[in-house]
């Protein structure tokens, strides 16, 4: 799987991307109860570095409260949505160095 198709399916299933403890893979699917496909799984963790700098710029495609968050979704440049909500959550536990580049 892609991962276009990934973030795709990532939108419409009650999942998101999280953050994790352990360095070398650094993010993980929640999905509290749904089975994910485990292509799915192994598309996020071959594409984990592309997901988390997404992460770390506030992309809307990973914005695990699109209903929420969207009033706050701004186009900083041609094709880019960021979620202004994620973006301070994440400069609030410590990427702001990565946040700075959105």
């Amino acid at each position: 799987m892609e991962v276009e198709q990934a973030l795709l399916y990532l939108q419409s299933a009650p999942a998101f991307l999280c953050y994790t403890d352990d360095q070398a893979q650094g993010i993980d699917i929640w999905s509290p109860w749904l089975k994910l496909p485990v292509s799915l799984r192994r598309s996020v963790y071959a594409h984990r570095q592309q997901l988390l700098t997404l992460m770390h710029q506030g992309d809307a495609r990973v914005c695990p409260a699109p209903s929420k968050h969207r009033e706050y979704w701004r186009s900083p440049r041609r094709g880019l949505q960021v979620c202004q909500v994620c973006q301070r959550i994440d400069k609030s536990i410590g990427h702001t160095d990565l946040c700075s580049s959105a």
